[in-house]
């Protein structure tokens, strides 16, 4: 996707998230309408609730103690670092978190050659699982559970 379609796409994107923020509804008219289907009322129902939650203060609510895992991708567009480390903040003091990044991963931990482009990628069922993700887990889970 050219830089100046994919800017537009975020501008529309941001209309819409700001327009669902103020009313609880998305606009009646987009600029791109293919937009218009990822904003049906169940999904934009979800999303409304979604991004009233903060990820720091989820984590502040965790029990004292908990494990937590927390793995990100590299190369995931959906959650960027400093989102992570934000929930990260919220997961320091009483939990036991932990924190790994998977090199070259998208967001559903499946490895991601050269730019990043979910459109394409994530229909993509050749794509292979990142190989860092099932002994990461498999050393957390044991580390927890013996």
């Amino acid at each position: 996707m050219p830089a100046a379609t994919a800017a537009a796409y975020i501008r529309d994107l941001r209309a819409v998230i700001g327009t669902i923020r103020t009313t609880g509804k998305p606009p009646s008219h987009f600029a791109d309408p293919a937009l218009a289907s990822l904003f049906t009322p169940v999904n934009t129902a979800f999303l409304a609730q979604a991004d009233r939650q903060d990820p720091f203060v989820l984590a502040r609510r965790l029990a004292p103690g908990l494990p937590v895992l927390v793995l990100r991708g590299t190369k995931d567009v959906q959650v960027d670092a400093s989102e992570v480390r934000r929930l990260m903040a919220g997961l320091a003091g009483d939990h036991r978190a932990e924190r790994a990044e998977i090199p070259d991963a998208d967001h559903v931990f499946k490895v991601v050659t050269g730019t990043p482009n979910p459109a394409t990628d994530y229909p993509d069922p050749n794509r292979p699982f990142a190989p860092q993700v099932a002994p990461r887990l498999t050393a957390f889970l044991r580390g927890t559970f013996g």
